[in-house]
């Protein structure tokens, strides 16, 4: 299949894939990201066909890592291989051989042996060449992972399906883990000031990108999310779309805004729910911006420029924002909170890896807290919408009614929804009135 081999390249999205999965490892799953503010991934230096490969491995490798992991180990007799950067490049390799579709197995184990050899030399080299042909033998995963258990099989941690189980059932739940397997599609909200749906789906099927209409009727989703051509458009630089998914959007419809109403939105950046709320009002609005990552929020400025939207403002301070509430409050306020992500698994590749019970409750103590915010800047009989694209009750309708107790709110509606494949992410949504 392939001998070992040090002068060879590997191709440069999956050395970039393998640079960032060792930095995973060694951080350690439960707290590592793929990238960085100070070092983005997939990096920006990169052609965009790279840079798609790269990202489309990594995560891949991170989604099945537990499963990629029980393989590994059962073919390295129990042990797992160091160091760190040797792991990487064998997760690479099994996930190309197992999962890619289309995935050449000479090219792959090559270029995994290559990336071995780096990380620990010929023996490493060696080691990676002769279990990334016993994969390539056997190529179909389920084969591999028939003993395994039900964490494993989904590569989901131990925790995350217990609790899942037990509030869905069996059945409910394993169709869950299912969709946080499958590829996650792109939605891109139609900017309708400007166009239209199927005016937009016309334009972009003409360049060769496959779209069909959403579920909500200011969406088009394209089932293939690795289309990063897709922002390098004429409509996306000409501002007649966005990407956010349709639960999101599902969420300002939620939120009501009318012409001529003053709203909130306290956790704005990175400002795909602010533009929503001034396209979904005609730009008749007052949208107020504010979030703690001042950095993040300032991107706010070049989308609202490329939307061509006038009525959004941001908030440069805490301070700021008090002093303008205290001469005339909110008529809506939007917080779409932190949280633990657990309805967007399919997407986020290593949220899955950051569940647990502990972390869950420091979400619950933000959440709270900014709704405690969010309720002192709403003015009486006015709207307060509380998002989260999490699927925990913790999180969603238990905090909801807590707080609706707490602060003296009315809680009018609030909902916990699953993710549809290739449709919507999970999501979670409470309505109050003050």
């Amino acid at each position: 299949m392939s001998s070992p081999n040090r002068s060879s390249k590997a191709s440069p999205g999956r050395r970039a894939a393998w640079q960032a999965l060792s930095s995973w490892l060694t951080i350690g799953p439960g707290d590592a990201r793929l990238g960085s503010p100070s070092k983005p991934f997939p990096p920006k230096r990169l052609e965009p066909r790279d840079r798609a490969q790269a990202k489309r491995l990594a995560e891949g490798c991170v989604k099945r890592w537990a499963s990629l992991e029980h393989i590994l180990r059962e073919l390295a007799g129990g042990k797992r291989p160091r160091p760190n950067a040797l792991r990487a490049a064998l997760l690479l390799g099994a996930y190309e051989l197992l999962f890619e579709k289309g995935s050449k197995p000479h090219a792959t184990v090559h270029e995994a042996v290559t990336l071995a050899g780096e990380a620990a030399g010929k023996g490493g080299a060696s080691f990676a060449n002769a279990l990334l042909r016993k994969i390539a033998a056997r190529p179909v995963a389920k084969e591999w992972l028939q003993e395994a258990g039900i964490a494993v099989r989904y590569s989901l941690p131990d925790s995350f399906v217990q609790k899942k189980m037990e509030e869905l059932g069996p059945e409910e739940a394993e169709k869950l883990f299912e969709i946080f397997l499958q590829p996650a599609h792109l939605c891109l909200r139609v900017q309708r000031l400007r166009t239209d749906t199927d005016s937009l789906c016309e334009a972009l099927s003409s360049q060769g990108f496959s779209c069909e209409k959403g579920i909500h009727p200011g969406t088009l989703v394209l089932p293939d999310p690795s289309h990063g051509a897709i922002l390098e458009t004429k409509e996306f630089k000409g501002g007649l779309f966005t990407i956010q998914d349709c639960s999101h959007v599902e969420i300002v419809d939620v939120l009501g805004p009318q012409p001529g109403e003053r709203i909130l939105d306290l956790c704005a950046a990175p400002g795909t729910k602010a533009t929503a709320i001034a396209e979904a009002s005609k730009d008749q609005v007052e949208v107020f911006c504010f979030d703690t990552n001042q950095n993040r929020l300032q991107g706010i400025l070049s989308e609202r420029k490329r939307l061509g939207l006038g009525s959004l403002r941001l908030l440069g301070s805490v301070q700021e924002l008090q002093a303008l509430c205290q001469k005339k409050l909110m008529d809506r306020v939007l917080v779409d909170a932190p949280c633990s992500n657990t309805g967007v698994l399919h997407r986020r590749a290593e949220a899955r890896w950051h569940f647990a019970p502990d972390k869950l409750d420091g979400f619950v103590e933000t959440q709270r807290r900014l709704l405690a915010q969010a309720a002192g800047y709403l003015r009486p009989g006015g709207t307060l919408v509380y998002s989260t694209c999490s699927l925990e009750p913790e999180e969603n309708e238990l905090l909801a009614r807590d707080m609706a107790d707490q602060l003296g709110l009315r809680l009018l509606s609030t909902e916990r929804i699953l993710p549809i494949h290739q449709a919507r992410d999970g999501s979670g949504v409470s309505v109050f009135r003050k």
